[in-house]
């Protein structure tokens, strides 16, 4: 059985934000960039331990959550797209982690409630996933049990890990997440959100 403690919390904080045009961590929500306003969530979940992965602009970014009790993992092929911050994040793990609970910047709507009720699904629910649902889909924040950790060292290129979610969703336990369709990534989601 997982337990918060044993819970490694990834935010996926690596990539340029082609799209925007900015670096879409450092944007203002709400009073605070959204790479801290993530932080902040994942730091409030009991017991679990956050690590950031950076990879463009990675002193800036470090600056921005240099007061934060988290882990900096660089991953120096962040170019490559998402997968390779996953991978580097798994690698990164120690062996007393049980699960990993992955998360992106550029969900303004992502709380620790929220954060901590997927610790708990996980820790309940006996499934090897625990993912958000919104928009007719699963997606992050998202949990995964050491057991797919191989899986997840398999991904490549930008798509996440999205498809290890489909192929097996009976192994995923939901939890709704209306608001998780809102993400960054223009001005106007920004707006909007």
């Amino acid at each position: 059985m997982q337990t918060s403690s044993s819970i490694a919390i990834l935010i996926l904080a690596a990539g340029r934000s082609s799209r925007l045009g900015t670096p879409k961590q450092l944007l203002p929500y709400n009073g605070e960039s959204l790479l801290r306003r993530t932080t902040r969530a994942a730091i409030s979940v009991a017991g679990a331990e956050t690590t950031i992965l950076l990879g463009y602009e990675a002193d800036r970014m470090k600056r921005e959550i240099e007061d934060f009790p988290v882990r900096i993992v660089l991953n120096p092929l962040w170019e490559e797209g998402i997968a390779s911050s996953i991978r580097t994040g798994i690698q990164s793990l120690p062996s007393s982690m049980t699960a990993a609970l992955f998360l992106v910047c550029d969900q303004p709507h992502v709380t620790g409630e929220l954060l901590q009720k997927i610790a708990n699904a996980s820790a309940v629910s006996g499934r090897q996933m625990v993912a958000c649902k919104y928009g007719g889909t699963l997606g992050v924040p998202a949990l995964f049990s050491r057991s797919l950790f191989d899986r997840l060292l398999l991904l490549r290129g930008h798509s996440g890990a999205q498809g290890i979610l489909q192929e097996n969703p009976d192994a995923v336990f939901p939890i709704p997440f209306p608001e998780g369709k809102i993400d960054i990534d223009t001005m106007k989601d920004l707006q909007d959100a």
